[in-house]
């Protein structure tokens, strides 16, 4: 049981890992600019959806969705 769930973790993990360089890749491929904002628009959501979730207790679903909001607001406003 704790093998599987360290896989899920593992897959989880490297998915978020692969979603921010492929945003790093779209980003410097199509302007030539090397872009670091993405990193700290998914650090900003995670921290917010961590402390919405564990700090606040919200909740895990809530807190997620509150971060990923968050995470959208500090795209706009970048």
């Amino acid at each position: 049981m704790l093998l599987l769930q360290i896989l899920i973790d593992g897959f989880a993990i490297s998915s978020l890992y692969a979603l921010g360089a492929i945003g790093f890749t779209l980003i410097f491929g199509i302007s030539g600019v090397l872009n670091l904002a993405p990193g700290g628009v998914m650090l900003t959501a995670a921290l917010m959806g961590w402390m919405f979730a564990g700090e606040a207790g919200l909740g895990t679903y809530l807190g997620t969705f509150l971060g990923v909001i968050l995470g959208m607001v500090a795209a706009f406003v970048t």
